[in-house]
């Protein structure tokens, strides 16, 4: 990372508000100093994803993710430090140094970003040049207006085999064709030598991640013999096909006003209901949806509405989209457009978004078009077609965790057809209570915390105590220096705390504030989870010192307990042993940390001298 001075670091920080940042990505309720909502990096029905905005940090308690505002940035867009900071100085209208973004632009991820954006702009320009007019014209024929082109930063993509690369690897550029093969732009020469262009000939759309940056593009042949119709960005270190979708950026907040989520299939139909006035909606790119894209959607809305074409190729679509969501708590429906009909050319034809929000208003439960798609494939009035339909929607239901939700499926699945409910649940307990594989399309974006064999998460590091006391620490910094007079990081059992205390005491605050950002960004996985779990410990700030004392005398007793009981262990087996001049030795040391014990019983928890 390049050398940027603490104190650009700290104004960004302190310009920016933790809350409003994390909000654009995950639905926050305040709940006391805190605010709280679903986690973003596993999947989880019950919030334990908090944000503190007077520390200005987050922690999830139930994968132990956590850091500031910097990092949440980093994680959740998959970018450099200094990425994360030039989007928030952005905000903030900060200048950064120069110097610093040249350095910082030899990372990996922060080349590949460029890579993309460079693209977006080139793509952009030539829709303009005299090569676009094709592809301007197929836009107009589409019914897009050259306002609705430059807010969804619409291109094309010349039909030269290395028009991009030879503008890209130019010198002023910078770029190398390896560079553009990894950002998904370029494919390497059949005969292993050379690269060339993967967009020819195509209007192109960018896709962006939730900040807004362009990662990867989906491209629409002019010509109905060029296959295939529709071409994609491949999976790279920066986008993921399976928790991206298409328009998100700029629809997240009329979602989360809406509280509802039109997703359609294609690129066309996002743009087209966007310039009809329809902005909550958004489009999978290039596949199925996915529990990510179930996740993602999750932060904004309560309710998703499916609004695919009116052919047997829509009604699939739909199918595989009902198949994810039914899993989840999503108040999921099903919007059936006229046979031959797409979104987009149904606003056109009936006359705007009007006639297509009574569509959607009018959209029954997913679950019931499911069943009935399901009712006319197969041959309910026959045992074996009713056991083929329950097989199928067996290990659907499993998937649901909430109780609720997943009984009243149930109940309209025995109904349906006409099968026995307490058998069907239980067969659905059966296929809930075996391991559950990860989806090969989904991988988890951050491990969940580890799990007790019951199913319930192992406790963050540390002890309640121990991590009390760090609390104390990182929030109450001044009592660092006396902690370390009174009180050596020996006396804590959990290794993590132990090499945390021993980094607390032997980096002193110099201006008696701790250094959240600098602090975790100089300790490794493990210290950064125990930092942000312990900095989230809530403190009366009235009985700070009070609290101290009695932590301090806590964790000593804590320690001499440990050592009494490791020394009756060491006496049992010298005595067993018939190690006499061993036992003598170790009854010595018993009764002095017994005795030293009820000393410090005696003396309560009065602050050290």
């Amino acid at each position: 990372m390049p050398e940027i001075p603490r104190d650009t670091i700290e104004r960004v920080k302190a310009a920016t508000d933790i809350v409003e940042v994390v909000s654009e990505h995950v639905q926050l309720r305040q709940q006391g100093r805190n605010w709280l909502g679903l986690c973003p990096f596993h999947n989880e029905n019950t919030p334990s994803f908090n944000v503190n905005p007077e520390l200005q940090i987050y922690h999830c308690f139930g994968c132990g993710v956590g850091g500031d505002i910097f990092k949440f940035l980093q994680e959740i867009d998959k970018v450099s430090f200094f990425e994360a900071l030039t989007l928030l100085a952005g905000r903030a209208g900060i200048s950064l140094p120069r110097s610093a973004g040249a350095a910082a632009g030899d990372e990996r991820n922060d080349r590949l970003f460029g890579a993309n954006e460079l693209a977006a702009k080139y793509f952009q320009y030539m829709l303009r040049r005299p090569e676009g007019a094709a592809a301007l014209r197929y836009l107009h024929r589409r019914g897009v207006t050259d306002e609705t082109a430059e807010a969804f930063r619409l291109g094309y993509a010349p039909g030269g085999w290395t028009s991009f690369l030879d503008m890209a690897t130019k010198p002023r550029r910078g770029f190398r064709a390896e560079e553009l093969e990894q950002a998904g732009l370029a494919l390497p020469g059949r005969s292993g030598r050379g690269h060339y262009d993967r967009f020819r000939d195509r209007v192109v759309f960018p896709i962006t991640n939730l900040s807004g940056r362009t990662i990867g593009f989906g491209a629409r042949a002019l010509r109905d013999d060029d296959e295939p119709k529709y071409l994609n960005s491949p999976e790279t270190p920066i986008y993921h096909k399976s928790g991206v979708l298409y328009g998100m950026a700029a629809a997240r907040e009329s979602i989360r006003r809406r509280r509802t989520a039109l997703v359609v299939e294609g690129y066309m139909d996002v743009v087209g209901l966007a310039q009809h006035g329809t902005t909550h909606v958004v489009a999978s790119s290039g596949t199925s949806l996915t529990p990510g894209h179930a996740r993602l959607l999750g932060r904004y809305a309560e309710r998703v509405v499916l609004l695919f074409d009116g052919d047997a190729a829509g009604g699939t679509a739909a199918e595989r989209g009902v198949e994810v969501l039914l899993g989840t708590e999503l108040d999921t429906r099903i919007a059936t457009l006229p046979a031959g009909q797409d979104p987009d050319s149904f606003v056109r034809r009936e006359g705007g978004a009007g006639a297509l929000e009574e569509l959607v208003e009018s959209a029954p439960p997913a679950l019931d078009v499911y069943l009935d798609r399901m009712a006319a494939a197969v041959d309910l009035t026959s045992v074996a077609g009713r056991v083929r339909a329950v097989d199928r929607l067996v290990p659907l239901f499993s998937q649901c965790r909430e109780e609720v939700r997943r009984d009243l499926m149930l109940r309209r699945v025995a109904q349906r057809f006409e099968v026995d409910e307490q058998a069907l649940r239980r067969d659905v307990a059966a296929a809930m209570s075996r391991p559950r594989r990860a989806r090969p399309e989904e991988p988890e974006a951050q491990a969940p915390r580890p799990r007790t064999a019951g199913g319930a998460p192992k406790p963050a590091t540390g002890s309640e105590l121990e991590r009390q006391f760090v609390g104390l620490l990182l929030q109450h910094p001044e009592l660092i220096g006396r902690s370390r007079e009174h009180l050596a990081s020996e006396l804590f059992a959990d290794a993590d705390v132990r090499r945390l205390v021993d980094y607390l005491t032997g980096h002193p605050p110099e201006d008696g504030h701790v250094d959240l950002t600098a602090l975790l960004n100089q300790v490794d996985e493990d210290l950064r989870r125990l930092v942000s779990t312990c900095a989230m410990e809530s403190f009366d700030p009235g009985h700070v010192e009070e609290l101290w004392s009695d932590h301090m005398h806590r964790l000593r007793r804590a320690d001499l307990t440990r050592r009494i009981e490791d020394a009756t262990r060491q006496l049992r087996r010298a005595s067993e042993a018939g190690a006499a001049g061993e036992v003598e030795r170790l009854q010595a040391d018993h009764r002095r940390l017994v005795v030293e014990r009820t000393r410090l019983e005696g003396q309560g928890s009065a602050a050290p001298s």
